[in-house]
């Protein structure tokens, strides 16, 4: 392997570690240690800092850069230095640069990166590994979930790629036995509500109180999939017009069987 790909590896999974340790912080702040809960509580004042409405609070600006900016690039200082027993220096001292980098920068704006700015409207983010801003600004509005921060591989492992805690769910076919089993199983998971979907008139009221629209479709004549009477393709795009202007992304989760058949 290049040293250029064995110095990206590191990088990556320097970043991984602390993934890990973020997620930790986050099961500390409930514990019932008092010193563990303190420990966990220094990292809360990062998200008071950015806090669930994406709103930056300048009078945490210090606060915030002593208790996560630096300690995030000790962290990653630590994983570099660790690798030394292992990789070469001509690996090694490389990604420490670049993690300088990466932190000299963010303390320049103050803590105010890329991935933490204050934004009036979250669009949703675009599909693939690496996470950009807006999937970061997820976990500031959903603490339990998205503690990626450069690649999405501890929300991969650990299922933590999606927060239902308190969202609004509305499932199509929910008196068939699969959508009856979701949705018992979504009720199960912290979600504010869960509701059948409505018949056709009452839709554009209903869907604009959804969050999350979970769609279990049936095949027509022609092979289109459609869910309780309605093509599928035609209520997604009515729930896009009825969410519109929103302040976070909702979802659409769909599921249609395969109309092709084997031999």
């Amino acid at each position: 392997m290049s040293v250029v790909l064995q110095a990206l590896a590191l990088f990556l999974a320097g970043t991984v570690v602390f993934d890990a340790i973020h997620w930790l912080l986050h099961r500390l702040m409930g514990s019932r240690v008092g010193v563990l809960r303190a420990v966990g509580g220094l990292h809360a004042t990062h998200h008071r800092f950015l806090d669930r409405e994406l709103r930056i609070h300048d009078e945490l600006l210090r606060a915030n850069l002593l208790r996560h900016v630096i300690p995030e690039y000790l962290t990653h200082l630590a994983v570099s230095a660790c690798a030394l027993l292992l990789l070469p220096a001509a690996v090694v001292l490389p990604v420490v640069a670049a993690q300088t980098l990466v932190f000299l920068f963010i303390l320049r704006s103050g803590g105010k990166d890329v991935n933490h700015r204050g934004i009036e409207v979250l669009r949703a983010y675009r599909p693939m590994y690496f996470c950009a801003p807006a999937y970061h600004a997820l976990h500031h509005v959903h603490p339990d979930a998205y503690f990626s921060s450069w690649i999405k591989t501890l929300d991969h492992l650990l299922g933590t790629g999606l927060s239902l805690e308190g969202r609004r769910v509305t499932i199509s076919g929910a008196d068939g036995p699969f959508g009856a089993e979701f949705a018992r199983l979504v009720s199960a998971s912290g979600v504010k509500e869960v509701r059948p979907l409505d018949e056709p008139a009452r839709r554009d009221a209903q869907l604009r109180e959804t969050d999350v629209l979970v769609l279990c479709g049936t095949p027509r004549g022609d092979g289109a999939p459609e869910a309780d009477g309605e093509p599928m393709v035609e209520l997604v795009e009515r729930f896009a017009q009825a969410s519109a202007g929103r302040r976070f992304p909702v979802e659409v989760w769909a599921l249609a069987p395969s109309t092709s058949s084997r031999g």
